[in-house]
């Protein structure tokens, strides 16, 4: 839509343009819209993954070979009432933390010169609602972030598709037969 254009070009001069905290009430003191437009618009859903998509097609040569990786990233985060909050991994702190974890995906160009990678897709890992200490149906299996990220990769395979990619790259996290076998079932193959 062209509001919705509109406003994506907007957000884009805001975050490049503003310094400080990426706020809505920060943006909008470097762009020529309210706090309360930008919260608006920000809760209207926006297919980021077509976007990039769109945008990697347009750099992309025919003879660029690409492939894909997916890994995971812990952003710190404190508070209660963040969305997702919880106890994760920080392979940077080399302990659990609390914070946010981020489910990405990126096309990476593999070249002679050197190797780009731009990124496809990123999801917030849902937290546990309920504590595993708290949990009354114990024999219940709950989705794992395997799950997660084999749902993902179903989210944007016709977009790595697209770009001709055959192979998914990633880390030893995901060497699970249950995470392998699913991603071979898609068309991709695993390394």
């Amino acid at each position: 839509h062209k509001k919705q254009k509109d406003f994506l070009i907007i957000l884009i001069h805001a975050l490049i343009g503003s310094s400080g905290k990426k706020n809505m009430r920060n943006l909008a003191r470097y762009a020529q819209i309210t706090e309360h437009t930008f919260a608006r618009q920000m809760v209207k859903m926006f297919d980021f993954a077509s976007l990039n998509l769109e945008m990697i097609k347009s750099y992309k040569v025919d003879s660029d070979v690409f492939i894909a990786a997916q890994d995971t990233s812990f952003i710190p985060k404190s508070g209660k009432c963040t969305q997702g909050l919880d106890w994760r991994w920080n392979g940077c702190a080399g302990k659990a933390e609390k914070g946010l974890e981020l489910d990405a995906i990126a096309a990476i160009k593999v070249g002679q010169e050197k190797n780009e990678a731009f990124t496809l897709s990123a999801q917030q890992i849902p937290s546990n609602s309920i504590p595993k200490s708290q949990r009354k149906n114990k024999d219940k299996e709950e989705p794992t972030r395997i799950d997660f990220a084999i749902d993902h990769i179903r989210k944007i395979l016709a977009k790595l598709f697209e770009l001709n990619i055959k192979y998914m790259v990633a880390d030893a996290f995901y060497a699970k037969t249950k995470y392998i076998n699913q991603v071979v079932k898609l068309g991709l193959h695993v390394v």
